[in-house]
């Protein structure tokens, strides 16, 4: 007795929808052991859940058009289900514990390490934040000092400004050149 070749490639496909519905569930696994490990809201476990199904529905559809030249059968969804329903009764359930375990073990693990492997840079924190504030008050003081100056000077350059102004318009009213006048008031002739 001869099996039929499309039989064949039914099976295959048929199958192959078995592993990929497996593949789907174990996948989904995976997002419920990060959940378990990094909590998260509604909102984010909603949009995970969006994104999960959106990628598998377009892998879907890839695999289908590779398998099966784009054709939709029954066969193909039942043992994508059949696939997922297998893998949820047989090992789910311990599979996600025990990964949920090891992950948060390693989580923790990598915690502890960076925490090793940063803590002198914590220690140094305060000498630099102490040297920081130093700096800053060294900025701030020279800052006040260089204002005060740069103000004082100006107001010794105004007021010098004025004397020179106040000795021109003396020099004009007496009639002198800049220079000549001696600090005598000029006597008015009487004529």
């Amino acid at each position: 007795m001869e099996i039929s070749e499309s039989i064949l490639e039914e099976v295959r496909i048929f199958t192959g929808a078995v592993a990929l519905g497996t593949v789907f569930a174990w996948l989904y696994d995976w997002n419920l052991i990060l959940r378990r490990v990094f909590p998260h809201d509604e909102l984010a476990r909603m949009m995970e859940d969006g994104l999960f199904w959106l990628c598998v529905s377009l892998c879907s559809v890839n695999i289908l058009f590779r398998w099966n030249r784009g054709v939709l059968q029954i066969f193909i969804i039942l043992g994508a289900l059949l696939g997922i329903l297998l893998y949820k009764k047989s090992i789910s359930c311990v599979y996600i514990k025990i990964m949920s375990n090891i992950t948060q073990y390693v989580v923790v693990y990598i915690k502890r390490v960076t925490y090793i492997v940063l803590k002198p840079l914590t220690l140094l924190k305060k000498p630099v934040k102490s040297g920081v504030s130093a700096t800053n008050r060294l900025v701030k003081i020279s800052y006040h000092n260089v204002k005060n100056t740069l103000t004082t000077g100006i107001k010794r350059f105004t007021i010098t400004l004025c004397k020179h102004k106040a000795k021109d318009a003396l020099y004009q009213e007496q009639g002198c050149k800049s220079g000549e006048y001696d600090g005598r008031k000029k006597e008015k002739a009487d004529a």
